[in-house]
């Protein structure tokens, strides 16, 4: 599998649920893919006009891909370029209740030892006048296409097992 075949599986996968762009250019960084979705709930009395309370949820989908072996500048300079999206695509409100950030990294030659490492150690979570105005966290996955094998951060492994299966499929 190479990483055409493999976003274009992901994007099968998301279709449904997200609003998807393809060759994005985002604060000067050229993506495979920008997907994102948003979600808002509300509970209301008898009318939908009359809105008790409501609370929005984000997610953002990032998708770089490289035909080179990644080393560990290329996953340092993504993953301060995912951060830097939670201060510029995260607008904390009252109805703000999470944004999450999905960072994924597809490579046909694999990944360094060393930026593997760096991957697995990321953590981002910030939250927004102390957790009242929602909190952001970053997933971040980075897939070798050689080996077939994902890597993800600690938070990264709640949805772990989704992009594992779509690796999978094209075995």
């Amino acid at each position: 599998m190479n990483s055409q075949e493999y976003i274009y599986n992901l994007k099968n996968s998301w279709k449904e649920y997200f609003d998807i762009f393809e060759d994005y250019n985002m604060h000067g960084e050229n993506l495979s893919i920008y997907a994102k979705s948003f979600v808002r709930n509300e509970r209301y009395i008898a009318s939908k006009k009359s809105v008790i309370d409501a609370y929005e949820n984000h997610e953002h989908c990032i998708v770089k891909s490289k035909d080179e072996i990644a080393n560990a500048n290329d996953i340092i300079n993504f993953a301060n370029f995912l951060k830097s999206l939670s201060e510029k695509i995260v607008t904390p409100d009252d109805e703000h209740m999470s944004t999450i950030i999905n960072g994924i990294y597809i490579c046909n030659k694999g990944f360094s030892d060393e930026a593997i490492k760096i991957g697995k150690k990321f953590k981002c979570h910030k939250t927004f006048a102390f957790g009242l105005k929602g909190f952001c966290d970053i997933r971040l996955f980075l897939i070798d296409l050689t080996e077939n094998k994902l890597y993800t951060n600690k938070d990264g492994k709640a949805m772990k097992s989704f992009y594992q299966s779509i690796l999978e499929k094209s075995e």
